[in-house]
This record gives structure tokens, C-alpha cells and sequence, in this order.
């Protein structure tokens, strides 16, 4: 899963108004000639013959009346098994036996009711309504247990332990037209500005429920939606930079697909625990999806940050993902299909943070808020650091490695380095177009060269500043890049990065 929780549209379910309404007649057929409910005691032996919509109107007297939940319940399930004969009836009667269910406390019997009712009748729209919305009442999160600040990286490996990029996952305290919210931030890097992608979620801290969402990404495009109580408004442009829009209608909770990297935080997990957790996915368009998870264990992992006692919250779409079971209730690690991300830093936005490589002796200061992993080559001779804003799609990359490595061509000088390196670039990268000359620069305190390029990635048009010097026996070199549109309020903070490195 490179791009965690991008669900398949072939869940959608269907959801739409109508009206149900049981007649007097049917109701006389299940009471007798003086008018009173039938009695506890007859039902199974009447039930033989009884038809479906008698069952159904049985199973009701046994649940609202006599207080005969027990007897209810068969009931319900036996009018479910005529379903052929009335598939009306039968969505109600599972529906009811969900009710039956909540009234004995019973909530994941009780969720699973609604689920399986919107599975197995969904032409039977008043009564998918109805379940949706129970399923949504049905769902209790937990008081939020991160903190405004906290950021959490997660490094993603293949599966024989290549490493291919992070994800940054991060939230910070706030209001929104008067409400209190959560903003939350998901970056995702695969390849800098050819597979990245970056989240910003507005969530009523109150509900949980998602008030403004936006999603970018070089390989599928770009959404931004607005989720009221009964509404998604949502403006989708696709990689191709063809823009649409779409108002959806609301008649369930909702809740947007990557704030549960967040949610599942807040589920009351324990071994047994299921639920299905409403999502739309607004840059494909607002699908809906029941996202079903289960607890069935807990495994203890490992990660570079420690050991953690996990739950384990396996899902209908084939991804897992482990949950600390600690007050915290971290996200330790997820598996996408192939894909597999173990946390790698857990820190407190404010808290003073340096970037390190051990390898070459180099650091430099990341920007507050900011996300940053280490990020190992193939070659030996060679080192990267990545960094990435929490909001938007900057970032920056420091490499270093010995100057004896480059192209004898390359050798001589930065600025023979750079030029190199610009005719390469304008080979790799789409529309690439340099902005200005070969300008002297520094790197700490180092002098340098710096050239600036715009180029095309996906629907973007992008904008990256170049660094490159020699200090000491190593070739180092400094990438910052980000929407070419934005890259001018951006411009001071990359320079700090800039300014910041030594060795």
C-alpha cells in the first residue's frame, strides 16, 4: 500500500430514501380475534406455519411487548431465511434483530447485524438507511490520546527490507469556524516530487467528524471537499490536470479515509473487537466503503523506537495495521500488500530537533513541525536525508558522498558539477526549465553554487533550488522543492535548512 487506505470503488453501497409501511391487515393477520398479542408460549409451534410477514409481526410483540428478547431474536432469524418469500420483510427483521441485539448490549453481534443487512439487501433502501445510520451510532471512539504537536514517521520497506520511502503522520490542536478541531497531516514519499503525496484534515475535535479535507498527489491528483451533516462537496482534478466536481448526499456518518490513521488509535480495541467504520473517499470521487476491522490477537514489534505489545487490526481490504496497547495507543506499524512501515520517530512539535547522518558527520536543524528520516543508499559511498513540511507538498533532501565518486567530469568543481547535473535533469524530468543562471551560494558556512529549475509532475508544476559544494573530500548537495507556486513563502524556511547543515 503506498498510498494507505486508497480504497477500491467497488465497495459503494447505494444509499437512498424510501418508505416502508406495514398495513393494518398485516398486523391483524398476527394478533387474535379479542386483539391482543399473541402468547409467549405458542410462538414456536405457530412459527411452523406462520409466514414471514407473521413472524415478523410475532417477533415484534415477543421484543416491544412481552420483553421477550430471546424469542425475538429467532424470530427475526427465521423471517431472514424466508427471505425469498419477502425481502422486504426480511431486511426489517434484520434490522430488528440488530436492535435486539444493542437492547442486550451486545454491540458487535449488534453492528454485524447492520452489516450484514446492507450487504445482502441493498435494493431495500429505507431499511440500508436505517442500518447505516445505526452502524454509525453503533461505532464508540475513545477520548483522543495524542497530543496537539506529535509527529510520527514511518519508514516503509518491501519485503525483503528495502527501504523506499516514509510516511509522515501528524497532528496539531486548532479552531475552525468556531469549533475546536484537530488539524491532521499525512506525507507520504515514495520518490521526492515523482511519488509523494501529502493529507490535511480538519476534524471536529467533538464528533471526529471531518469538516474540510485535501489530498495531493504526483501520481493520482488532487481533491479538496467539504463534509457538512448532510452534504460532501467535492472538487477532484486527476493527474492529467482534468478538474470535476461533485455534491454528494449524506444521509449516513461519514468520516474521511486518512484520518483513521488517527481513529484507529481511538477504537476501544481488545481481542474480539469488530466494527465497520463508514468512510468516503473524496479524491475518488466520495465512494463509500464499510471498512471492517477485527481484533483477533496481539503480536509484539519491534521497531528502530523500541518494542511495542500491539493489537492487531486486520481489515476487509486486505491491509493490517498495529495499534501500541499503551495510553498512547501509537501506530506502530502497517502492512499495505507487499508494502510494510514500522515507526522510526515519535517526537513533540517545539521539542528542538536535528537531523543527523553518523555515516559523514553532517546535521543540520529541521524546520518546527517538520518530518525527517535518514534515508540509507545502495551504494556505500553515499548518504540522503529527507525532510518533509507537515502541510503541502515542500521538501528537501540532503546527499553527501565522496567527491572521488562523481564523474571525472564532475571533479573539477561545483559549478562543473552543476552543470552536469542540470543537463541530466533536463533529460529525467518532464517540461524541465532552468530559472536564471549558476549563482554563488553556501551550505553552512561552505561556499557553493546554486541553480534553480521548474518542471511538470503529474497535474503540478513544481519549482526546486539546487546547493552544491565541496567541503572537505565530500561532494555535498542540497535539494528544496515544493509547488512552483508556492515556493516563494516556502524560500525562507529552505534557506535556514540551508544555512543550518555543518559537519
Amino acid at each position: 500500500m503506498l498510498s494507505v487506505l486508497n480504497f477500491p470503488a467497488s465497495f459503494r453501497i447505494v444509499v437512498a430514501t424510501a418508505s416502508l409501511l406495514l398495513t393494518s391487515d398485516l398486523f391483524a393477520q398476527s394478533t387474535d380475534v379479542g386483539g391482543k398479542g399473541p402468547e409467549s408460549g405458542t410462538t414456536s409451534s405457530n412459527s411452523e406455519t406462520a409466514t414471514a410477514a407473521e413472524m415478523l409481526q410475532l417477533g415484534i410483540y415477543q421484543e416491544e411487548t412481552a420483553g421477550d428478547l430471546a424469542t425475538a431474536k429467532k424470530m427475526y432469524r427465521r423471517v431472514v431465511e424466508k427471505a425469498k418469500e419477502s425481502a422486504k420483510l426480511a431486511a426489517e427483521a434484520q434490522y430488528r434483530l440488530g436492535q435486539c441485539l444493542l437492547k442486550e448490549g451486545d454491540q458487535d453481534a449488534a453492528t454485524a447485524a447492520f452489516d450484514a443487512l446492507i450487504k445482502e439487501f441493498p435494493n431495500q433502501t429505507d431499511w440500508v438507511k436505517k442500518a447505516n445510520e445505526m452502524v454509525g451510532k453503533a461505532l464508540t471512539l475513545l477520548p483522543a490520546p495524542y497530543q496537539s504537536g506529535q509527529r510520527q514517521t514511518l519508514t516503509m520497506t518491501l519485503a525483503g527490507g528495502q527501504v523506499i520511502g516514509f510516511i509522515g503522520v501528524g497532528v496539531d490542536s486548532g479552531e475552525f469556524e468556531g469549533k475546536s478541531v484537530w488539524r491532521m497531516f499525512v506525507r507520504r514519499m515514495i520518490n521526492p516530487t515523482m511519488n509523494e503525496g501529502a493529507s490535511t484534515m480538519v476534524i471536529d475535535a467533538a464528533t471526529f467528524k471531518p469538516l474540510k479535507t485535501t489530498f495531493q498527489h504526483t501520481l493520482l491528483g488532487d481533491s479538496s471537499a467539504i463534509w457538512t451533516d448532510g452534504e460532501l462537496d467535492i472538487k477532484m482534478r486527476d493527474a492529467s490536470g482534468n478538474s470535476q466536481t461533485k455534491t454528494i448526499e449524506l444521509t449516513t456518518d461519514a468520516y474521511c479515509n486518512d484520518q483513521w490513521f488517527f481513529g484507529f488509535r481511538q477504537l476501544p480495541l481488545r481481542i474480539g473487537y469488530k466494527a465497520t467504520l463508514p468512510i468516503r473517499v473524496a479524491f475518488t470521487g466520495g465512494n463509500e466503503i464499510g471498512l471492517e476491522v477485527s481484533v483477533e490477537k496481539k503480536e509484539t514489534v519491534e521497531t528502530s523506537v523500541g518494542k511495542f505489545e500491539c493489537f492487531r487490526v486486520d481489515t476487509n481490504i486486505g491491509q493490517v495495521f498495529w495499534i501500541a496497547d499503551s495510553p498512547e495507543r501509537l501506530l506502530v506499524a502497517f502492512d499495505g500488500g507487499g508494502v510494510v512501515a514500522k515507526l522510526s520517530d515519535v517526537r513533540a512539535d517545539g521539542a528542538e530537533e536535528v537531523l543527523k547522518n553518523a555515516h559523514y558527520g553532517f546535521q543540520c536543524r529541521l524546520p518546527q513541525g517538520w518530518f525527517s528520516m535518514p534515508m540509507p543508499t545502495d551504494q556505500e559511498d553515499e548518504s540522503n536525508g529527507f525532510l518533509m513540511a507537515s502541510t503541502g507538498m515542500a521538501s528537501s533532501m540532503i546527499r553527501v558522498q565522496k567527491q572521488s565518486s562523481l564523474a571525472e567530469d564532475a571533479q573539477p568543481s561545483a559549478d562543473a558539477w552543476m552543470k552536469l547535473r542540470l543537463q541530466k535533469a533536463a533529460k529525467a524530468l518532464k517540461d524541465f526549465a532552468p530559472v536564471g543562471d549558476i549563482a554563488p551560494a553556501t551550505i553552512g558556512d561552505a561556499p557553493a553554487v546554486s541553480a534553480s529549475a521548474t518542471f511538470v509532475s503529474g497535474p503540478y508544476t513544481m519549482k526546486r533550488t539546487t546547493t552544491f559544494a565541496f567541503i572537505g573530500d565530500n561532494a555535498v548537495e542540497v535539494h528544496h522543492t515544493t509547488l512552483a507556486d508556492e515556493f516563494e513563502a516556502a524560500a525562507a524556511t529552505f534557506h535556514a535548512v540551508t544555512s543550518s547543515v555543518q559537519f
